[in-house]
């Protein structure tokens, strides 16, 4: 029996882009983690692999929801990009229609549970709200937020402060947090096209707070930035041969910083 001085602990990881290696180095470390409560993904768990792959990469993913059931741990998702991208591919590759993507996503994920034998997996619907404890929420859908709820998305075009904590992944090779914001970018598991393995995030809650965030480098890649001149932003975890943060290269994507 584990003791817990703490009311929920959460695993958070995004962006795995189907690595199906990357995906079973992500659970074996997590196996070595005490008294895990919850997993959270926020998406981009497929790789996007054109037509002729598609059939390849849904069986890479009914072994990556495999491996997450060997935790016993439940587990919440949501879909991004890419994994909107697989299903428009594996559509394709059936021959089937592609007028309703969403719809069509939503089945083949379930199907994906149903072949990996889910017992844990549960696959985010926004008009519900989940309860993780008696106190607090998780949701998806951004008018069921509050003081008391987890937003989990693949990513949202403002910071959601308003939450008990906003988590998304989505944004490239960086992982950022700014705690004061209740804002938690979860960076990334496999870095796409430049192969790099990134990060996963530990979460304690306690008192109905977020008592204490930490990161996990699982590539040995990635370190720790401030700023100097983006401050507002928080703590990037950037890749090591980086010199400055993201919002340096690329202005846009600051979430914090305004007018400069």
């Amino acid at each position: 029996m584990v003791f817990k001085d703490y009311d929920i602990k959460i695993v958070a990881f995004s962006d795995i882009h189907g690595n199906v290696d990357a995906f079973k180095e992500t659970v074996n470390f997590i196996k070595t983690l005490k008294g895990v409560d919850y997993i959270l993904i926020a998406g981009d768990i497929a790789d996007w692999p054109g037509p002729e792959e598609a059939e390849r990469a849904f069986k890479d993913l009914v072994k990556m929801f495999k491996l997450l059931e060997e935790l016993g741990i439940k587990y919440f998702f949501v879909l991004g990009n890419w994994d909107i991208f697989f299903v428009m591919d594996l559509l394709e590759a059936r021959n089937l229609n592609l007028d309703r993507i969403s719809k069509e996503a939503e089945l083949i994920f379930q199907e994906i549970l149903r072949q990996a034998g889910s017992k844990n997996g549960v696959l985010l619907d926004k008009s519900v709200v989940y309860m993780l404890n008696k106190d607090i929420k998780l949701t998806s859908n951004p008018l069921l937020v509050n003081g008391k709820t987890i937003f989990l998305v693949h990513a949202y075009r403002t910071v959601r402060s308003d939450a008990l904590l906003h988590i998304e992944g989505h944004w490239g090779l960086y992982a950022q947090l700014n705690k004061p914001k209740n804002y938690l970018n979860l960076g990334f598991i496999y870095g796409g096209r430049e192969g790099l393995k990134g990060c996963l995030w530990e979460i304690i809650i306690k008192d109905v707070k977020v008592a204490e965030i930490k990161w996990h480098n699982l590539g040995g890649v990635l370190r720790e930035f401030y700023c100097p001149i983006h401050k507002e932003e928080g703590l990037f975890i950037i890749p090591s041969n980086w010199k400055k943060c993201p919002i340096c290269y690329r202005p846009q994507r600051a979430r914090f910083t305004r007018n400069r």
